[in-house]
């Protein structure tokens, strides 16, 4: 169960997916549990139409305190929103600038404590806000407020004391540093909103045209757009599909989801049909991307089933029948399909979650495997595809998942060694206290100097403080001021140890 005090009287408890707000009576304004549950319902009433505030399940007197409960299904603490990409960041962040617009109607409380991430709505929502019977103890300026914590979610700190510098930030891309600037240099919540807002149109656009310009990396993607290009007419017009949000449609809800013609499974295509497209494929360079010498060069080395007798193969695939397509290819043989066909086939396993079927094939897969289950978060599913190979990319990244730093350091000379693995290597090493090797690998990577300076520094401040907590221990005579400075200090230890075991 975790603990901490909060609205400066306050404390929350949150044991599993069970949280607890308590407030003594004594800094409320209501002296009978009625009486603040009828402010709380009216409160409900009047920001019944704002996402962004989360009201109590239960609201209950425990002995001298008000106890209000929320349980959590779906939710995550404010620090969750670090694992997020950038770009998905900024839509979560849009909840931070209307809670802002409405902080004088409805006073929150500002900092991760009080935040939480909804994953079904992909908003931030607060727990503790002002109403009728129920003040905020801790008052801050909204346009303070915000900046503040929308730097909280961009970096690794724990406070934002001042400027941050480029090193504190989890991506430390030229957007996202820019993005800070600006937000930092804001002067009210609307100027904010703004650049929240220009941040995200400017990102949609980059997306669209990277569809425009770059090729498909999926062959059987390609393969499929060849093939619905076809079927367009000149009258249609696709609307933009950007990365984070739905694609629209004119039509009237009952046909709102236009169906392609791979959405149908039973869908016919004609071998000669097929053909056609995988002809098209090869000429455009869609299947493959060799130079006409090099493929002709390749072809003479090995016996290969040629792409014309995989006709009925792409047909199941193309048509929803993915396994059955893998189970005649893998009759054929990995090592008897041509270059392109293999790339389909180490495809189609990746989409129907088989990846380490894929890796067993062709053991350097395994970084494109990786780098996509890391990109979309899905930790688990990297867990899982650990148990069922052995694979020393795979075990990398599990281990510096799961902080074994041991792992991490004996796996580091089996793994291609990326600017990420680099900053995960340096965190092994100095969890460990292998110092001349964190500094060795800093020599080489300077950017990673204040890394290890930050974490030196909170090391040293940790063992003050442990210190500190002997003495009043030992010295203080008066009960009630020891239990309350050893509490004060203890409170700094577990702050200062989270950083450290964020680094």
């Amino acid at each position: 169960m975790q603990q901490f005090t909060i609205n400066k009287y306050g404390e929350v408890e949150v044991e599993q997916n069970e949280l607890r707000y308590f407030i003594p009576i004594a800094y409320t304004e209501a002296s009978e549990l009625d009486e603040l549950e009828e402010a709380y319902r009216r409160k409900g009433k009047e920001l019944m139409d704002s996402p962004y505030y989360l009201f109590a399940n239960n609201l209950e007197l425990v002995r001298n305190r008000f106890c209000f409960t929320f349980q959590l299904e779906e939710m995550k603490a404010f620090h969750y929103i670090r694992q997020l990409p950038f770009e998905e960041q900024l839509y979560y962040l849009r909840s931070l600038v209307e809670m802002a617009k409405n902080i004088e109607q409805t006073p929150i409380l500002w900092g991760k404590n009080s935040l939480l991430v909804d994953l079904t709505d992909r908003k931030i929502k607060t727990f503790l806000f002002e109403f009728d019977k129920h003040p905020i103890h801790v008052s801050q300026d909204a346009v303070d407020g915000l900046k503040e914590t929308i730097i909280l979610a961009l970096t690794t700190l724990h406070r934002v004391l001042g400027k941050p510098r480029r090193i504190d930030f989890i991506d430390q891309r030229e957007i996202v540093i820019r993005f800070a600037e600006n937000i930092l240099h804001g002067k009210s919540v609307s100027e904010i909103g703004r650049v929240v807002e220009d941040t995200i149109l400017e990102i949609e656009r980059q997306l669209e045209q990277e569809k425009k310009e770059q090729p498909k990396s999926n062959v059987l993607t390609a393969f499929k757009e060849k093939w619905n290009a076809k079927k367009e007419t000149a009258a249609t017009v696709e609307q933009p599909v950007w990365r984070f949000s739905k694609k629209k449609s004119n039509l009237s809800a009952p046909y709102e989801k236009k169906k392609s013609i791979w959405d149908n499974k039973y869908v016919y295509l004609s071998a000669s049909a097929l053909a056609f497209v995988i002809l098209i494929g090869n000429s455009t360079g869609a299947f493959d991307f060799s130079k006409p010498e090099e493929a002709k060069a390749k072809q003479e080395q090995t016996e290969v089933i040629p792409s014309s007798k995989l006709v009925g193969v792409y047909q199941k695939a193309l048509t929803g029948n993915e396994q059955e397509a893998l189970d005649q290819l893998e009759r054929y043989g990995y090592d008897n399909l041509s270059k392109k066909d293999q790339k389909v086939m180490l495809s189609l396993y990746k989409e129907t979650g088989q990846s380490e079927k894929a890796i067993k094939l062709k053991p350097e897969y395994a970084e494109e495997v990786v780098n996509d289950l890391i990109s979309n978060q899905k930790y688990d599913d990297l867990r899982t595809l650990q148990s069922k190979i052995d694979n020393p990319v795979v075990n990398y990244e599990v281990a510096f998942l799961d902080k074994k730093w041991e792992d991490v350091v004996r796996l580091k000379d089996k793994v291609k060694m990326t600017d990420r693995r680099e900053n995960q290597l340096l965190s092994a090493y100095l969890h460990l206290g292998r110092m001349d090797e964190a500094k060795k690998l800093v020599a080489e990577s300077p950017e990673l100097s204040q890394k290890v300076q930050d974490f030196e520094m909170k090391k040293k401040q940790v063992e003050n403080l442990k210190m500190q907590v002997q003495q009043v221990q030992k010295n203080e005579k008066d009960v009630k001021k020891r239990d309350e400075q050893v509490k004060k200090l203890n409170e700094q230890i577990k702050q200062l140890e989270a950083a450290i075991n964020n680094i």
